[in-house]
């Protein structure tokens, strides 16, 4: 027992990859979307204060103890936004072939990574959610370039 398949007229089929190709090889009309996906993914990180692994470290009592002192920016106890300076700071952008998360903040790393005294608490980063929401966006534009 056997089926047999036999490609008859693979005009069609020819020009939907020569298509597909032109899009992969030009991917300047999605990344601007992609980088926008990437970004609000990081900000509701500070929305959340959560990271990878979940929820991030409380801030300690001499913490909260002084913002209540007088400052007169702070956002009172949230975490990794005291003046709004880092997730303000955080930027998306893309030069037609990548998409970037970054941010020029020079403490940023500090408290992504952790160091010394600060804790860690990742917020550069992707969510499973975001991925996929992305992975979605680029499959759709291969396939039909919306």
């Amino acid at each position: 027992m056997s089926i047999s398949l036999k490609a008859v007229d693979t005009k069609k089929t020819n020009a939907m990859f020569g298509d597909m190709i032109k899009r992969m090889n030009n991917p300047q009309k999605i990344m601007g979307q992609v980088a926008l996906k990437a970004w609000s993914d990081v900000q509701d990180h500070f929305k959340k204060e959560e990271g990878p692994g979940g929820k991030w470290k409380s801030l300690r009592p001499a913490t909260v103890a002084a913002r209540r002192k007088g400052k007169k920016k702070s956002r009172g106890n949230k975490i990794l936004q005291d003046t709004g300076n880092l997730r303000n700071r955080i930027l998306f952008r893309n030069n037609g072939k990548d998409a970037e998360v970054v941010t020029s903040v020079i403490y940023a790393a500090t408290h992504n990574y952790g160091r010394d005294n600060i804790p860690k608490r990742t917020f550069l980063f992707l969510s499973k959610e975001a991925i996929k929401s992305i992975m979605t966006t680029l499959q759709r534009f291969i396939r039909t370039g919306g």
